[in-house]
């Protein structure tokens, strides 16, 4: 399946999953089977966040394109940098935060 970059939709949200600030979020969602939930960039501002959640029926997986944020892995912090991966299901939860001070980009998506 090839999905071209011009099949993609992005909005701006403000206060996701009650974080501070705005995400610019980047979807090829509506091309993909069902098991995937979600595919997106997700662009954080400096001080920009997404709240804490659980996935319990879902996996999440990010991947840090670029820049620095602040995760809170399930009560874990860690600092993830261009490179790193976060996952998150079986009923653990995460937030991000972006406290660089530059813009940081992450590739994130949710399977059942």
């Amino acid at each position: 399946m090839f999905i071209s970059s011009s099949q993609t939709t992005s909005q701006k949200i403000e206060g996701l999953r009650g974080g501070p600030g705005e995400v610019v979020k980047t979807d090829w969602t509506d091309a993909f089977p069902p098991n995937l939930t979600m595919l997106s960039t997700l662009t954080l501002e400096s001080g920009s966040g997404i709240g804490y959640h659980p996935h319990d029926t879902n996996t999440e997986v990010f991947y840090i394109l670029d820049g620095e944020l602040e995760i809170d892995d399930n009560g874990e912090p860690h600092t993830a940098k261009a490179g790193d991966v976060v996952i998150t299901g079986g009923g653990q939860g995460h937030s991000v935060m972006n406290q660089s001070g530059k813009p940081a980009v992450m590739l994130a998506f949710i399977v059942i």
